[in-house]
């Protein structure tokens, strides 16, 4: 009778022990993709910044500078449907891959060709300002999600939580 009672008493701890494991899990996966929820909406500002300076400009556009603007839309576009993947999907590493690439394209291009050469009315140093600014909010919630990352690929992989993410299908995020 003794040994009834030790087996269904060492059945409940192991149960208590995989809802906690599981509720921890499902926490630090919930502060991950809140993190991604903060830096989504950065990117949604760099994003208006982009599309406010290129269609504010006042003077018609040259052969040049219709060019430029049709990279930085090119690039803005991509770098947009990359985001929706990415927002479908915060965790997976195929969407956060695409997102970092599409992201490293417009900094070149917005960085590099058009926010020197004055696609607005506003002078080139207030929108090299503006997204310096707006890049420094972006940073500080990139590293914000790749801590909340780092803290579930870490959770996911000790052991024996593992075997709970692994039951439930928790896989590794990238961070970026």
């Amino acid at each position: 009778m003794l040994w009834y009672w030790s087996i269904g008493l060492t059945l409940a701890l192991l149960l208590c022990w995989v809802v906690g494991a599981y509720n921890r899990l499902v926490r630090l996966r919930a502060v991950a993709l809140a993190s991604f929820g903060a830096l989504d909406a950065q990117w949604l500002h760099q994003l208006d910044l982009i599309k406010d300076s290129l269609s504010a400009q006042d003077a018609p556009p040259t052969e040049a500078n219709a060019e430029l603007q049709a990279k930085v839309q090119g690039a803005a576009s991509q770098f947009n449907s990359a985001l929706v993947y990415a927002r479908a999907q915060p965790l997976s590493a195929p969407a956060i891959g695409a997102l970092e690439a599409a992201r490293d394209i417009l900094n070149m291009v917005w960085l590099q060709q058009a926010a020197p050469k004055s696609l607005a009315r506003e002078p080139a140093d207030f929108l090299k300002a503006h997204w310096e600014r707006v890049s420094l909010q972006t940073q500080q919630a990139r590293e914000a999600f790749n801590t909340a990352v780092a803290q579930y690929n870490s959770a996911i992989s000790q052991y024996p939580a593992c075997m709970v993410a692994w039951v439930v299908n928790f896989q590794p995020a990238r961070a970026l």
